[in-house]
């Protein structure tokens, strides 16, 4: 009888053993949400697929498989049932009725997408994925929750896309559109900067200029059900990182957190000549130029003894390509100097305000002025002194230097609240007879 409970025993013990070991092999083996990658292969890139679509709503009739990595995320709130995916060609919008997606499909997640009987459609210049055609407006219906585990596969976690580091004015609308971008040493326009970047409470988007060193511009736009809604835009310089989209013709872009934000307060705009014909209608206002030496003011102008084109004594007002000279106008009681492209059918211009012969002796010659900047949508306003200029009607035939003042610019939707000083210009290392200039270039 002993011999029978000893035996019994040591078979119960052997059970426990074996259903520990059974249960440690279940809770060892990672499951898709523990980023097992199933290893499935695509069979197009996702530019290929992209490029299939030509007008309308497409459906998606062959067995196509894209793969990418998740770039967006909508933990904060900025992003709202769409899921962007990236790989080495591009980016797409996936259109997605499913909320708090982040969790499954967090930033750095690779996923494979079967679009086999999905429909690609264009709103707005930018490429979508979605389920089906609304029949009522014509509309693009979003991928069902039902049905995401059928279409969208997951991978691998913590796969890393870079940014690619840009500059506006070289974003181009299709190739970078729903991939991630960096902007580096941009600042707010001048209206937007230190407000919120929505409106707590709101029930749409905001639309925020931002501007980086080549006058160029485009909006950040943030949805007032953000969890950041409320945070302040930078009022000094700084690098920010998002997905890039497109509206029509506006340049567009969304962040995904805070965290995207990198204020850089010592930054500076590298000083960068421009070259050739820039596209852009931009207005411009110059103010209380001053240049002065250590002991006294050599030239002071305010624009109030001239009206209409300006034409002061020892001035050059020069229309190097196009006819658009620099004017006199008024505002907010304020005169200045005024000069805008929008609306004058000249493809192109470029136009010269120059001062008079300035005699720099390295007595800590300084220069300083204002300007304003209006519907910036990417013209350009230069800074340059020259010593070898010979006053006459032709200065780009000589040698001029770039300056690198600050210079108003971003605020794309009407003028900035205030002019902005340049700050302090040191111009003593260009001794002898000395000329500056402010010089326009834009395209109607």
């Amino acid at each position: 009888m002993n011999i029978q409970k000893r035996f019994f025993g040591l078979l119960m013990l052997a059970a426990m053993f074996a259903t520990s070991g059974c249960v440690k092999d279940d809770f060892d083996t990672p499951d898709n949400n523990g980023c097992l990658d199933e290893g499935l292969t695509a069979n197009i890139t996702i530019a290929d697929l992209k490029s299939r679509y030509i007008s309308g709503n497409l459906k998606i009739t062959d067995t196509l498989i894209i793969q990418g990595v998740v770039i967006s995320s909508d933990q904060n709130g900025n992003f709202y049932k769409e899921l962007v995916i990236q790989d080495a060609t591009g980016g797409i919008l996936l259109l997605i009725d499913q909320t708090n997606m982040y969790t499954d499909y967090p930033v750095g997640r690779q996923v494979y997408v079967n679009v086999l009987n999905l429909y690609m459609s264009n709103y707005g210049g930018v490429i979508q994925v979605g389920a089906s055609i609304n029949p009522d407006d014509n509309s693009l219906e979003r991928i069902p929750q039902s049905l995401l585990t059928d279409i969208i596969k997951k991978g691998a976690c913590n796969q890393n896309v870079t940014p690619l580091e840009i500059t506006a004015s070289q974003l181009d609308p299709v190739i970078h559109q729903s991939t991630l971008i960096k902007l580096v040493s941009v600042k707010m326009a001048d209206n937007d900067a230190g407000v919120s970047w929505a409106t707590v409470g709101g029930s749409s988007a905001r639309n925020r200029t931002i501007a980086d060193c080549n006058n160029g511009a485009l909006i950040a736009r943030t949805s007032d059900f953000a969890k950041f809604a409320g945070s302040l835009t930078p009022t000094e310089r700084f690098n920010i990182t998002g997905v890039y989209s497109v509206f029509n013709s506006d340049k567009q872009f969304k962040f995904r957190s805070l965290d995207d934000i990198e204020v850089t307060p010592s930054a500076t705009c590298p000083c960068i000549e421009i070259i050739g014909p820039v596209n852009g209608t931009t207005r411009f206002h110059i103010d209380d130029i001053r240049i002065f030496d250590s002991s006294q003011d050599l030239l002071l102008e305010g624009f109030t003894s001239t009206s209409g084109t300006i034409n002061l004594a020892g001035w050059k007002n020069i229309t190097q390509i196009g006819n658009l000279p620099w004017v006199s106008n008024s505002g907010g009681g304020q005169v200045y100097a005024k000069i805008s492209v929008y609306n004058t059918g000249q493809p192109e211009v470029a136009t010269w305000l120059i001062t008079p012969a300035i005699t720099v002796s390295g007595n800590s010659e300084t220069l300083t002025f204002t300007t304003q900047d209006a519907y910036d949508d990417g013209a350009a306003l230069e800074v340059l002194v020259s010593t070898d200029y010979d006053g006459g009607n032709n200065p780009e035939n000589f040698t001029w230097t770039k300056l690198c003042p600050t210079i108003a610019g971003g605020d794309a939707n009407g003028f900035g609240a205030s002019f902005v000083p340049s700050g302090n210009v040191d111009i003593s290392g260009f001794t002898g007879t000395t000329y500056v200039a402010w010089r326009y270039k834009g395209q109607n």
